[in-house]
């Protein structure tokens, strides 16, 4: 069972995770260019760091829910000890709610679904650094929205762990036996109907875009919010104590945040947060 100082502990570490990814983009918007640069390397790991903060949350709080006392380690020490970063979710696509909400609830995280307390604002395209196509959705009445923007977000960290990006000739092929250039590369139909790596942008090269980082941020960054607030009020706790700062869901973050002061995650919009 799930006790509030756990909780806390799985909580401070989620915080610390999701600010790796926040960090990526605050260095890519350090200076306002345009053209391909050097930061757009920072893009596809900005949406892996974002995607696996969200399953370090959710791996985390099956381990505060079972590990023994003896073997639980809340300052993150090791020394033979358990905690957060140390166990890892199981399963298929245990990020969904079909696989996460039982996992949860197995390991007495609490006894209902927590993506009943998912409402998030959701993008589904981008221009450059801004995410567009913002729409409210709420799991209760929309869960479909949530499955295919979760999917979606899987497929771009897929792609990044695995090095499968623009550029990268991330379609099957075989190369052309009269030509070792990579310009002379053809599909191998063969391979064809093995799983691959689709991009979609708008850039002036082959790349995954920081808007597409972004919409993926955005959503792990609401998802582990609301996720935060519905298991501490299931629970009886303030989730107020718990959650991540309410800055980061900012159109403009205020100045008085040092960190990212003036830094606009999500081109100049704000994030819905769940009260």
């Amino acid at each position: 069972m799930l006790t509030e100082e756990r909780y806390k502990v799985v909580c401070i570490a989620t915080r610390w995770n999701v600010r790796a990814a926040l960090d990526l983009i605050s260095i890519h918007a350090e200076q306002h260019v345009r053209g391909v640069q050097p930061r757009a390397s920072l893009n596809p790991f900005i949406a892996l760091a974002a995607f696996a903060a969200w399953e370090r949350f959710l791996s985390d709080l099956g381990a505060a829910a079972t590990i023994p006392e003896e073997m639980w380690d809340d300052k993150g020490l090791g020394n033979g000890k358990l905690g957060p970063g140390h166990l890892r979710l199981t399963g298929g696509l245990p990020y969904q709610p079909k696989a996460l909400n039982g996992y949860l609830r197995n390991r007495g995280v609490l006894s209902g679904d927590v993506s009943d307390g998912w409402a998030a604002l959701l993008a589904n395209s981008w221009a450059g650094v801004t995410p567009k196509g913002w729409r409210y959705a709420e799991y209760a009445q929309d869960p479909d929205a949530f499955h295919a923007a979760l999917n979606s977000a899987a497929a771009v960290r897929n792609g990044a762990a695995h090095m499968a990006l623009p550029g990268n000739v991330t379609m099957p092929a075989k190369a052309n036996p009269a030509s070792s250039e990579l310009g002379e590369l053809e599909l191998d139909e063969d391979a064809m109907s093995e799983p691959t790596f689709y991009w979609t942008n708008d850039a002036e090269a082959a790349t995954v875009q920081n808007g597409h980082a972004r919409l993926v941020t955005a959503l792990c960054v609401q998802l582990i919010d609301s996720s935060i607030v519905h298991i501490a009020k299931a629970s009886g706790w303030n989730s107020r104590c718990y959650r991540l700062p309410g800055a980061w869901f900012a159109a403009k973050v205020p100045a008085r945040e040092a960190r990212y002061a003036g830094v606009e995650f999500w081109g100049g919009r704000a994030l819905h947060r769940v009260v």
